[in-house]
């Protein structure tokens, strides 16, 4: 069975669908923000006594919704949330060079500044090195597959491909914004 591009969907799709899948964006992305807002309050509410344990806990209260999230609106609204395209196995091995790249300067910049010490008891920096590799991997994995596996090709097959990128881009903006909102 062929699985049809987010163009090809649309395009067989009848005026019922096109409706449908405005509501499945609509929808979408109001309930996303909503989760992160409620996500907060929740996060204030974790007692862990360990700082890596409850931000480990929070991360994944937040993040593991958004993806299953991701993969609903995709089946909902006719879009192959993963694909692939030329040499994804290079260009994801590229991705997450840069992303090590990022963050070893990231705690370099740290480290040199005096936020990041190796702490007298466990864990350490390290630890915690590898703790937040691990949650930032959560974290944008989520946002990836909801906003560039879901987001972004819905709004490119029924606005076309600048103003789908240029309203995918705002939407994530808007996305961040809230995590500064106090709900």
């Amino acid at each position: 069975m062929a699985t049809l591009s987010s163009t090809d969907a649309m395009a067989k799709a009848g005026p019922r669908d096109g409706l449908f899948a405005w509501i499945v964006l609509a929808v979408g992305v109001v309930v996303s923000i909503a989760w992160v807002l409620f996500g907060q309050k929740l996060g204030e509410t974790i007692t862990i006594a360990t700082i890596g344990t409850a931000v480990s806990v929070y991360y994944a209260l937040l993040f593991v919704p958004l993806i299953g999230f991701a993969f609903l609106l995709g089946y909902l609204g006719h879009v192959r949330v993963l694909r692939v395209g030329e040499r994804p196995g290079l260009w994801a091995l590229a991705g997450l060079a840069i992303g090590i790249g990022g963050l070893l300067v990231t705690m370099g910049y740290s480290r040199l500044n005096g936020g990041l010490v190796d702490g007298a008891e466990p864990p350490t920096a390290y630890t915690f090195a590898l703790l937040a590799f691990g949650l930032t991997i959560l974290q944008v994995g989520a946002e990836e597959l909801l906003f560039r596996g879901w987001l972004q090709p819905s709004l490119v097959a029924r606005i076309g491909p600048i103003a789908g990128i240029a309203v995918g881009a705002l939407i994530f903006a808007c996305f961040h914004l809230t995590a500064g909102v106090k709900a």
